[in-house]
């Protein structure tokens, strides 16, 4: 858990030799910017909590590796656009946190493609 301490930036490199990572929160930070290949090498990734930080964007392909992800917490961002295929390519999700962001549209067919997700 890195909580609550001032990381502002999440790159390709942070994470890529921990391929076991099972749960990661980086939730009560400064994050403006994750980078599409943070999570690249963590395929094992289950829980991922990145509430309450700075960020407004999400690039479309951030989470494509984090096939087994079943929970993502996004909650008190600045997010306006979600990313079109986010819970489309992740298969597995059950259960996706976005609430208290500045989301302005859903995508057409965003909720679609997942048998699996029960809270939105």
């Amino acid at each position: 858990m890195l909580q609550h301490n001032l990381i502002g930036y999440l790159s390709s490199s942070d994470f890529k030799n921990i391929t076991n990572l099972r749960r990661l929160s980086v939730s009560y930070n400064q994050i403006t910017t994750v980078d599409p290949d943070t999570f690249e090498k963590n395929s094992q990734l289950k829980y991922l909590f990145i509430n309450y930080n700075k960020i407004d964007c999400i690039p479309n392909s951030t989470f494509h590796s984090s096939s087994n992800l079943e929970v993502l917490g996004l909650m008190g961002n600045q997010i306006e656009h979600l990313p079109p295929e986010l819970v489309a390519k992740n298969e597995k999700l059950s259960k996706l946190l976005l609430s208290q962001n500045r989301i302005v549209h859903i995508p057409i067919g965003f909720l679609e493609n997942n048998n699996l997700l029960r809270e939105v």
